[in-house]
């Protein structure tokens, strides 16, 4: 009798703790662990040269962004990028952070995550954010 309790303590512990699990994955947006890795102190968009010519430093140095876009990586771009572009008279077609906030506008939580991305991000993924979000909600 005493190797039955025994199970059944172990299994309802088990139970228990795969059902917080489900509930606490379920609490927490999907974006909220998405982390911001580039903080944009110092960051230039265009160096001048003491020679006088001119160089423009990548933005998020090395990162790869595959198509089709996740909003995962999207969020990540928009989260770290520190410039905002926009898409004016471009023959080469919107930039990259303008294709992202599209991809952050289709989703169904695009307002709690516009408004995550907002409090997280640099200066320039809080201006995506506030793009995006006027487009929702213009009185707001």
């Amino acid at each position: 009798m005493g190797q039955y309790v025994i199970a059944l303590v172990v299994a309802m512990t088990l139970l228990t703790e795969a059902h917080s699990g489900i509930l606490s994955a379920e609490s927490e947006p999907w974006y909220a662990s998405i982390r911001r890795f580039q903080d944009c102190t110092g960051h230039d968009a265009v160096l001048v040269k003491p020679d006088g010519s001119i160089e423009f430093p990548e933005d998020l140095k090395g990162l790869t962004v595959p198509f089709p876009y996740t909003r995962e990586m999207a969020f990540t771009v928009l989260l770290n990028t520190c410039e905002f572009k926009v898409a004016v008279g471009s023959h080469a077609g919107p930039p990259l952070q303008v294709e992202l906030l599209n991809v952050l506008w289709r989703q169904p939580d695009r307002v709690s995550l516009l408004q995550d991305l907002f409090g997280r991000g640099n200066l320039a993924g809080k201006l995506y954010a506030l793009a995006g979000l006027h487009d929702l909600d213009r009185k707001r």
